[in-house]
């Protein structure tokens, strides 16, 4: 089979000629009889192509996963130009609720504490470019963000496609979003280290009641208020986690860490 050049199939226009390679392997990609498709492809192949034009020659609404912010950038660079919208975590944008402040990104909005931000519904930096993502037919994100919406349970837009660049990676990105860390300035850590999940959630248990408390008194926007509502989340998670987990203590940083 001879493929038109990638710029007829849906890329930029900038793409008029196949690199060797690119074209077999996605004939190898649309003659799949798999729900699952892997692409063992060498470095330098120019594997993005191959991945947009598995979709966009079929007019596929695809989520285009990548698992660093060099390569997401690489990507948007590249495609931006045929409608892929990007997005990524709050830390990336400006609060505007925050104005002139050090630390005045979205992760740290006033409106994650409860509290009423007027930009939170129209005009906020982050959550405006998530609806926008969301509507769109072409989107880009990383790994983590991805992950962690996904776990939340938040909307992902309609999707025929998930596209995961460096899919070798993709165990490791999952047990590092599910990564839960316990610092001993945090929570009295266990002692003796519980060697099984069901004596680290029994802990857990016990640490939860202390850290609502301490939640419920904390003055809301503040730092403090931050942490205990992560610990709390955190702690719940262990909680109800199943399956098989290791741990390990970090002694410069005084942190239980916990993943699957």
């Amino acid at each position: 089979m001879i493929l038109p050049p990638p710029n007829q199939l849906g890329a930029p226009q900038r793409f008029d000629r196949w690199r060797a390679g690119q074209d077999d392997a996605l004939i190898q990609a649309w003659g799949a009889p798999t729900r699952a498709i892997v692409l063992d492809l060498p470095v330098g192949l120019g594997k993005s192509v191959v991945n947009v034009t598995y979709n966009t020659a079929h007019q596929r609404a695809f989520t285009y996963t990548t698992v660093s912010r060099g390569l997401q950038d690489q990507v948007q660079r590249e495609f931006s130009s045929i409608g892929l919208v990007d997005v990524r975590g709050m830390q990336n944008y400006e609060c505007l609720e925050l104005p002139g402040k050090k630390w005045n990104t979205c992760e740290r909005g006033p409106c994650l504490d409860g509290m009423d931000c007027s930009y939170r519904n129209r005009g906020c930096l982050y959550y405006d470019q998530v609806r926008l993502w969301t509507s769109q037919q072409r989107r880009l994100t990383n790994y983590a963000w991805w992950i962690n919406r996904a776990r939340k349970g938040d909307s992902i837009g309609h999707l025929d496609t998930l596209v995961m660049d460096e899919g070798h990676d993709a165990a490791e990105m999952v047990a590092s979003a599910m990564r839960l860390t316990f610092s001993q300035d945090e929570a009295m850590l266990p002692s003796p280290w519980p060697l099984m999940l069901p004596e680290w959630q029994r802990w857990a248990d016990k640490a939860l009641v202390g850290a609502k408390r301490d939640l419920s008194m904390a003055t809301a926007g503040t730092q403090e208020h931050r942490e205990l509502k992560d610990l709390v989340v955190c702690l719940e998670t262990l909680i109800t986690a199943a399956g098989e987990w290791v741990w390990e203590y970090d002694e410069t940083r005084r942190e239980a860490i916990l993943e699957p």
